[in-house]
């Protein structure tokens, strides 16, 4: 048996016996449905409260007429509906966002300003004793740096050799630091003219050498580095650039190719002047400085000459002997050392101190004119001796 037709009619009966009936009915909008509400007829019910999702009604045969939503393809006037379309407000771009503010790079602490140029690295020992640096590093000086006295214990061009120096003379106890220098550019090999040195009668005579023969002298220091400073102030720069003219001038009066690694005032660092002398294929490279000692101590004075490798021993004890003959000077002695200048050449090399700029005996020597013309013919002497044998 169906019963669904007949609860149908059940269903319109009821609506028809209600207080709203088919009335309520017609009256609602189309797309509603008409909801009956819960007479009160008992006085002694408690009123009921609003709440839930419809609200009850105290009056008899009210109703609420509910809205449905229409299917908007039946029903094309369905009226917008009241609530925006997200419930989430818009975002809009705040717009082109500030710049990052530039990261600020700290301003080195009392350094030099220094160009792009290639550089070198200079190691100095402030306020030190220059003896016990001498005795760490031979031919250590007293020089400035920065408008400060210290000592100058080598220049190098690769930073590693600079440090590895520092470490070696804070272990004994020595405050070393490393300053960035700007390196100049490597010397012409034409020098400068210069004038030949008036012939010493005195002298002994020199033997010729053989031919083809190029020989590099090396004044020591120059420019801004004065090198050591003695007594009144005589400095190992302007010493050691008259000796080495002179020699380069004798070199030449016996045919030998004989050129300076600089031939005026000028600072010129360490590795230049070892490329100079491999550009010219010199046969013999030889480094002239001037030592010092104490202010105090112008008791020191002597003559040393270094070596670095075998090829230069011999170079070196032939430059000793001619200077201790010829000048009567203190020996101190041939010995071996690894100064930049004599380690990175590949010919035979020396470096001679010829006398201590701090010493009485000494000083007056190397500030007189006859003076620097001994030292200069027993150097030439001595390196021509050494090419003939």
């Amino acid at each position: 048996m169906n019963i669904f037709p007949s609860l149908r009619l059940m269903a319109w009966g009821a609506i028809a016996l209600s207080p709203l009936g088919f009335a309520s009915t017609a009256m609602a909008a189309p797309g509603s449905f008409v909801v009956p509400t819960v007479p009160i007829n008992a006085p002694t019910v408690n009123p009921p409260t609003t709440g839930g999702n419809f609200p009850y009604s105290r009056s008899p045969g009210s109703a609420v007429v509910i809205p449905t939503v229409p299917n908007p393809a039946t029903s094309p006037s369905y009226p917008t509906s009241p609530y925006p379309t997200s419930p989430y407000p818009t975002v809009t771009s705040p717009g082109k966002l500030p710049p990052l503010p530039k990261q600020i790079t700290p301003t080195p602490i009392a350094q030099p300003p220094i160009s792009n140029s290639k550089l070198a690295y200079r190691v100095v020992v402030n306020s030190a004793d220059v003896v016990k640096v001498s005795a760490v590093v031979p031919g250590a000086f007293r020089t400035t740096a920065n408008g400060q006295s210290v000592v100058q214990a080598g220049v190098f061009r690769e930073q590693g050799k600079a440090a590895e120096l520092q470490q070696i003379l804070n272990r004994n106890n020595l405050q070393a630091m490393v300053l960035p220098i700007q390196a100049n550019e490597i010397p012409s090999r034409q020098p400068s003219p210069i004038m030949n040195p008036a012939p010493n009668p005195n002298s002994v005579p020199m033997p010729v050498p053989k031919s083809g023969i190029t020989v590099v002298i090396d004044p020591g220091h120059g420019g801004g580095d004065p090198g050591a400073v003695g007594i009144g102030g005589l400095q190992e720069k302007e010493v050691t650039l008259a000796v080495s003219q002179q020699v380069v001038a004798l070199l030449k009066q016996k045919g030998v190719n004989a050129v300076l690694t600089r031939s005026n005032d000028r600072e010129i660092e360490l590795e230049p002047r070892v490329q100079f002398a491999e550009q010219a294929k010199a046969n013999v490279f030889v480094s002239i400085h001037a030592n010092s000692f104490d202010a105090d101590r112008t008791d020191v004075s002597g003559i040393e000459t270094y070596y670095y490798s075998g090829t230069g021993q011999s170079l070196a004890r032939t430059i000793q002997s001619n200077l201790l003959q010829d000048l009567g000077a203190r020996d101190r002695g041939v010995k071996q050392a690894n100064f930049y200048v004599i380690k990175y050449t590949d010919m035979p090399a020396a470096l001679v101190e010829i006398g201590f700029v701090t010493g009485a005996e000494d000083a007056a020597r190397l500030s007189s004119a006859s003076g620097r013309s001994k030292i200069a013919q027993a150097i030439a002497r001595a390196i021509l001796q050494y090419v003939q044998s």
